[in-house]
């Protein structure tokens, strides 16, 4: 959970998108056959995922820019440590799998964070991550939450393969709320930046919860949508 949403909602584990996101995440790694294995998360905010991440590997880390994000996830249990992946990598070759998950449209040089996610990762090693979807939807929800960008299906693919991964899966994700999240978003775009996340009722909350529910099962069954909120990925370190 990022920071940000964490300040305004609390380590609120069931706000429907994150709960969505997080059963979408699991079917990823039981896909590609996470596990028992050495996996960081970087970006990992308060470290809402990284208690998912941990029935997959054998040890879970996570890292952040966020100090005070840090400090809570650490006092939440998780394993946490400082790390800005526009640094030079110390330790090369070191994971079986790194998620980034909603943390690349937050740095400057995305492509040199890919580079230093694939110098990090051993030989095989997996790059599971997603980012906003389409530019066009740039709003006050994204001045809001610090991002320098959204991404194109052709921007993040090309940025992946330029870096020497290669790409196993890519696929938009949030496909049924995608127009109602559009028109919301274009008619804010000029508004104060402020966050989509908010306290919200629990019978809309489900509701919510549900759709993106028969979302993840779709995706499941193999159905790629034509477009998405969001895109995710999964890439493999050549």
């Amino acid at each position: 959970m990022d920071y940000l949403d964490f300040k305004k909602i609390g380590f609120n584990l069931n706000f429907f998108w994150y709960r969505a996101r997080r059963s979408l995440i699991k079917l990823l790694l039981i896909k590609h056959k996470v596990k028992n294995m050495l996996v960081l998360e970087v970006g990992c905010g308060v470290g809402s995922q990284l208690a998912s991440l941990s029935n997959f590997g054998n040890r879970v880390l996570g890292s952040d820019i966020n100090h005070e994000a840090l400090k809570k996830a650490s006092d939440l249990g998780f394993n946490v440590f400082y790390q800005n992946m526009m640094d030079p990598v110390i330790e090369a070759d070191k994971y079986d799998v790194i998620c980034a998950f909603d943390v690349l449209e937050h740095i400057e040089d995305d492509g040199l964070a890919i580079s230093n996610i694939y110098r990090s990762l051993k030989s095989h090693g997996l790059f599971i991550f997603s980012v906003p979807a389409f530019q066009f939807l740039f709003s006050s929800h994204d001045v809001y939450m610090k991002h320098y960008r959204r991404y194109s299906k052709s921007e993040i693919k090309n940025k992946i393969i330029n870096n020497n991964f290669e790409l196993l899966d890519i696929f938009y994700w949030n496909f049924i709320l995608f127009f109602p999240t559009a028109i919301m978003r274009l008619f804010s775009k000029k508004n104060k930046p402020k966050s989509d996340v908010q306290i919200i009722p629990k019978f809309l909350n489900l509701f919510l919860f549900n759709i993106l529910s028969f979302e993840n099962f779709l995706i499941k069954l193999g159905l790629k949508f034509p477009l998405g909120v969001s895109l995710f990925g999964v890439a493999r370190k050549k």
